[in-house]
């Protein structure tokens, strides 16, 4: 599948329906920019890109979902904090999801557990941003431990 066909997948499920799309791409902007707006992309870069460009892209498009689906953008002040919670639809699944169906954290991790509405749900995608330093490499090693722990696979 190319790009436009994932998109097309994740607008007919109702439960990505909603989440936020950046398209980043070698394709020329004039040839495909209109399309992808069409079909409900929050954002486009082209490349080549600069990692900062990135980055800020996907917090603005992060931060609308926030908005869109309206969740407090300041949760408690702090931007590490934040977490978009998904699509309507993929909220509304957390009503009959069995614990088996969220990798846990560990007991240090508790907040960001609750703020995740029970952990990260199997079978979706996570992204962590921050500065270098901030405890991203050990925040993966402790998500994947966990799902080994579980009897999960971790890619």
């Amino acid at each position: 599948m190319d790009g436009f066909e994932v998109l097309t997948k994740l607008r007919e499920t109702p439960s990505t329906e909603t989440i936020p799309v950046v398209i980043l791409t070698a394709v020329s902007a004039a040839e495909i920019e209109q399309k992808a707006f069409e079909m409900g992309v929050n954002h486009f870069i082209s490349k080549p890109f600069h990692p900062d460009t990135l980055e800020t892209t996907i917090k603005v498009a992060l931060r609308e979902a926030r908005t869109a689906a309206g969740q407090d953008d300041d949760l408690d002040g702090d931007e590490s904090s934040k977490v978009w919670g998904g699509s309507i639809a993929y909220q509304a699944l957390a009503s009959v999801l069995k614990e088996s169906d969220y990798i846990k954290l560990v007991d240090s991790l508790k907040v960001l557990e609750n703020k995740l509405g029970g952990g990260l749900r199997l079978g979706t995608v996570t992204l962590v941003v921050g500065s270098s330093g901030t405890g991203k490499s050990v925040l993966c090693q402790t998500v994947a431990s966990g799902a080994l722990l579980h009897g999960h696979g971790v890619a």
